[in-house]
């Protein structure tokens, strides 16, 4: 990962390492944005426009994901039936015309009560004893992130060190942006040619999730 991108992602409002201010536009025709909408899992799809537009009417309760428990097959659109998935196509369609014609291309942070919203309606008000700890994946909730609460002039103002960072997998890329975040130095050392630890590696043909993931 470069100095440069860790740098950058230190200094965002969102604590997300991908982080943009601002987005291409959207310039798809109507018929383009039905076949993206028509091919697209309804729940992620929903609470991102919610987001970007500000618009959580968008989440209504008769169309929320009713996420059944996990079968040999899991049911697509956490467990929607053909009408809720109807409806919210539609309105999936509208919300994507609506950013497309506003020229809607960077999105607000959420507050508490946006985020509570969203992870309602996504788990189906199934995980409310746990919305702080989803809270804490969700890149546009700043105040619950995993960055630092500390710098390295706070706790160690005199004292010169380097931390070392074995691997850069997720985990050791992970290191080096929190480490930067904190103000402390710090080198990753990587046995291979490559950044991506074992997931680059490795091949995992014909693996998958057998758990429902709100994201």
């Amino acid at each position: 990962m470069s100095e440069s991108l860790i740098e950058t992602a230190a200094t965002k409002q969102v604590d997300d390492l991908y982080w943009r201010a601002n987005y291409s536009a959207i310039t798809e025709s109507d018929e383009q944005l039905r076949k993206i909408v028509a091919s697209t899992d309804l729940p992620p799809l929903m609470v991102a426009l919610a987001a970007a537009t500000g618009d959580y009417s968008i989440l209504r309760d008769e169309l929320r994901p009713p996420q059944p428990p996990v079968d040999t097959v899991g049911q697509p659109h956490g467990g929607m039936d053909a009408a809720a998935q109807e409806a919210a196509r539609e309105l999936a369609f509208q919300a994507l015309r609506r950013i497309r014609d506003e020229k809607i291309t960077s999105v607000e942070t959420l507050d508490d009560e946006q985020a509570t919203t969203i992870l309602d309606w996504i788990t189906n008000q199934a995980t409310t004893d746990y919305h702080q700890m989803l809270k804490h994946d969700m890149a546009l909730v700043p105040e619950v992130s995993g960055a630092p609460a500390f710098t390295k002039e706070q706790v160690a103002p005199t004292r010169d060190f380097t931390v070392a960072v074995i691997g850069s997998g997720v985990a050791g890329m992970a290191a080096a942006y929190r480490l930067k975040q904190a103000g402390l130095d710090y080198t990753v050392f990587e046995k291979g040619h490559e950044v991506g630890g074992t997931w680059w590696k490795n091949t995992y043909p014909g693996v998958r999730l057998d758990t429902p993931n709100y994201a």
